[in-house]
């Protein structure tokens, strides 16, 4: 997850200064699984290649719609009276994670695979949204 979390925030340092669009997105998620393939393919550890592949899964071109109207639908940019932006609740992944889960089985996802998708959408997300708001 460490690797993930690092190539994500790289690539997406670079896209911070581009509006959070969905093609945007998905150009930002062509990158970031390119540069997770090409690392992977520097191990000897197949577990790598598998989890490019899970995540290749999670963000098809299906779910990044999904993850992008999630974000639209569920992050708000509240201004306060200085102009500054106020911090926002937490959020609720557990719908976002089992409407992915649902594209991926086509039936109610076992908990061991729901909670995996959340383990990964927990670390996407914060940066996703972090785009979003400092996009604007």
């Amino acid at each position: 997850m460490k690797l993930i979390q690092k190539i994500f925030r790289e690539v997406l340092i670079d896209f911070v200064t581009k509006a959070f669009t969905l093609d945007n997105l998905k150009i930002a998620r062509d990158l970031i699984i390119k540069k997770l393939r090409d690392a992977a393919k520097q191990t000897d550890t197949q577990i790598d290649d598998y989890s490019v592949a899970l995540l290749e899964r999670i963000l098809n071109d299906e779910n990044i719609v999904k993850i992008y109207q999630f974000i639209l639908d569920n992050v708000g940019i509240a201004v306060d009276g200085t102009g500054l932006c106020k911090a926002a609740e937490p959020i609720d992944l557990n719908p976002l994670a089992l409407a992915i889960a649902n594209e991926e089985t086509g039936e109610n996802c076992c908990a061991l695979c729901l909670s995996g998708l959340l383990k990964v959408l927990e670390v996407l997300m914060p940066l996703l949204i972090d785009w979003y708001l400092n996009g604007k």
